[in-house]
């Protein structure tokens, strides 16, 4: 059982949201959890289901990190569509990207994963796109991935460029925050590719926390 206490709020990203930061303990254990959101609530439901889910103790090597994303979602394909996650099937060829940055390749859809979520992170870019996933989804930055609940804000993305590029660009993250609402979440896994490319922007994700750029 967890038992979590506010220790600080204050203002964070757009006008209304606030960093909580509250300190828990489990087990006999104690971890600092931030949580971004605009309701107080919110951020105590929040930081109970990040509270649950905490292991203790170390978890196993390789264990990754869970993901993804919302049913409306979209991939980019490796003919250079773009399609919706919760439309992809086993056998569908995806554009992807190997855990350094250089060039595409195209890959295969080996599995599509639907699973129960009780909260989510926004993730809002540069120029207004705003993608929904998992709190625990892996985005691509110069810095290695990390996963969106704590992506620094003004971070630039790895995506897909032109001519099959694969590398840093323009985009940024402007803002994220939590929301606690039922939904399902989507991943893929794939053969021979560490990254897949989403939304306009082609931003660079994968569901392998231990993943190097």
């Amino acid at each position: 059982m967890c038992v979590c206490e506010l220790v600080e709020r204050k203002p964070a990203g757009p006008p209304g949201n606030f960093n909580y930061k509250f300190r828990c303990t489990k087990l006999g254990q104690s971890k600092t959890f931030v949580i971004t959101t605009a309701n107080d609530n919110q951020a105590k439901q929040l930081v109970e289901l990040d509270c649950e889910e905490w292991n203790p103790k170390p978890p196993p090597p390789g264990s990754g990190s869970g993901g993804c994303f919302v049913a409306e979602t979209e991939v980019l394909m490796a003919d250079g569509r773009r399609k919706r996650i919760d439309t992809i099937e086993v056998g569908d060829k995806v554009l992807g990207g190997s855990q350094r940055f250089g060039e595409t390749l195209v890959a295969s859809v080996l599995n599509v994963f639907k699973r129960h979520e009780k909260a989510v992170s926004v993730v809002r870019l540069k120029g207004g796109e705003i993608l929904t996933m998992s709190r625990k989804q892996a985005i691509a930055t110069p810095n290695g991935p990390v996963q969106s609940a704590h992506v620094v804000l003004g971070s630039a993305l790895a995506s897909a460029g032109e001519q099959g590029a694969f590398g840093i660009t323009d985009s940024q993250i402007e803002s994220v925050h939590a929301e606690v609402g039922e939904t399902y979440l989507y991943s893929l896994e794939l053969d021979d590719t560490d990254y897949y490319f989403v939304g306009d922007a082609k931003m660079a994700v994968s569901c392998a926390s231990e993943l190097k750029l």
